[in-house]
């Protein structure tokens, strides 16, 4: 988990988001990428300072924060990491497919 240097959200976490998306995007892929081989039900990306604010994503968010990473490198023109999204895509569905599968299974 990354610690921002930052202490409350406000405007300087905006302009910090802005100024370092690359950074933020890529490093949201790979923790999302960490969290569906590894079969995790969260991730938490990043605290802010020393408080006690952590950024988390459910699963249920992956997909979606995927598509924004994927929006921004495509924007950007970063193609190798815009495959890297879509196969995390395509791995989130699957994953999400077989989570489904057991938790009906389980309830027979």
């Amino acid at each position: 988990m990354i610690v921002l240097p930052i202490t409350k959200m406000d405007g300087s976490f905006q302009t910090f988001l802005d100024k370092h998306s690359d950074l933020m995007y890529r490093y949201s892929v790979k923790q999302i990428s960490k969290a569906v081989r590894h079969n995790m039900s969260q991730v938490n990306l990043y605290r802010l300072g020393n408080t006690r604010y952590i950024a988390t994503i459910r699963r249920h968010q992956f997909s979606t924060n995927v598509n924004l990473a994927l929006d921004y490198f495509v924007s950007t023109e970063q193609y190798e990491w815009a495959a890297k999204c879509l196969e995390l895509q395509k791995q989130i569905v699957i994953n999400d497919l077989i989570h489904s599968a057991n938790r009906s299974t389980e309830k027979k």
